[in-house]
């Protein structure tokens, strides 16, 4: 690092201004150690300077400004007279450029550590001439980062131990610091989100991501159920086709052994149940079965006569339960999907 070597920092309270002590000496490795306490940390990195934001949305303004790579107006002028010497710099320019004199490089030039590349280009934009001459640039860097983070940590003791040099300037509450943080923040995430055009696609897209997660759930879980009540119903799988059909057709069915109350139905129609001799829960059972194909007779006949010589094993009643608890929670995610 140069000898002057200042590190800017935002905060939500305003601007402060470092100066990096002993900048050749410094290390990763020394701030770490440094860090652990204030006073240690104090002896290497100085606080130059601090302004206050006027209000809160000079804050905000100003934040908005640097997320975005610009400079805010009220950085420029903080950096103007905050920064030692500039003027002085530029008048010494002049004044060597009268006098011819050729060697300047010996001119003491100084560097700005700053938290964001483009934040640090548009600051050298407004010292365009300084850099030309290279009395001033920038640089963001891990060690530059790594002060930054020591000076956000400790910045409400700086400011508190600058408060209590200056005669007449009431004590610092430090907690007042981490307010300005919290309420900062809410207002910089309340105003990306409000002024998001991109908001309405946004819901748009994730209804439609939504879909398509749901769709390939859906598949995926008739595929297990299919598979699973296979072993005790094979015959099924052949016959219904539309995989929602099959879990509400599963939920009403159950075990195939249930279906002997309409073996006695097969070949009659809704209006010759009395005639057949159901009973009055195989008539519930072979309404549910319509509801559950669409009022498809055909195939409520074609289930009955297929689970007459079905060659599925039995399974165990916990096993049963927990198939049909699996076809409920597919049919209600289908139901789910149509809303």
């Amino acid at each position: 690092m140069v000898n002057n070597q200042y590190v800017l920092m935002e905060s939500a309270l305003g601007y402060a201004l470092f100066r990096v002590l002993e900048a050749e000496e410094i290390s990763i490795d020394a701030l770490s150690k440094s860090m652990k306490n204030f006073n240690s940390f104090k002896n290497m990195i100085k606080l130059q300077s601090f302004i206050a934001h006027s209000d809160q949305e000079s804050a905000l303004s100003a934040i908005n400004d640097i997320s975005e790579g610009l400079l805010p107006d009220s950085l420029l002028q903080f950096l103007k007279t905050s920064l030692p010497d500039l003027s002085a710099m530029e008048k010494q320019k002049k004044k060597d450029k009268k006098k011819h004199k050729k060697d300047t490089s010996e001119a003491a030039g100084i560097c700005l550590g700053v938290a964001d590349a483009n934040l640090g280009n548009a600051v050298l934009e407004q010292f365009e001439r300084l850099k030309q001459s290279n009395q001033f640039t920038c640089r963001c860097d891990d060690v530059i980062l790594e002060i930054i983070r020591g000076c956000r940590e400790y910045l409400g003791a700086y400011i508190a131990s600058q408060r209590e040099s200056e005669a007449g300037q009431p004590a610092f509450n430090v907690s007042n610091l981490e307010h300005a943080n919290i309420a900062l923040g809410h207002s910089y995430s309340r105003a990306k989100i409000k002024y998001n055009v991109n908001r309405v696609d946004n819901m748009i897209i994730q209804a439609i991501c939504i879909l398509d997660q749901i769709d390939k759930d859906i598949n995926t879980y008739c595929m297990r159920c299919k598979e699973w009540y296979g072993w005790h119903f094979p015959e099924l799988t052949k016959i219904v086709n539309d995989q929602i059909v099959y879990a509400r057709v599963m939920q009403v069915v159950k075990e195939k052994s249930n279906l002997k109350c309409l073996y006695s139905a097969v070949g009659a129609g809704d209006d010759d149940d009395d005639a057949a001799g159901l009973s009055d829960t195989a008539k519930q059972l072979k309404q549910r079965l319509l509801v559950a194909v669409g009022d498809d007779e055909e195939l409520v006949q074609e289930i009955i006569n297929v689970s007459k010589t079905s060659m599925g094993i039995d399974v165990s009643k916990i096993d049963m339960i927990e198939m049909c608890v699996f076809a409920t929670r597919i049919v209600r995610l289908a139901e789910f999907r149509i809303k």
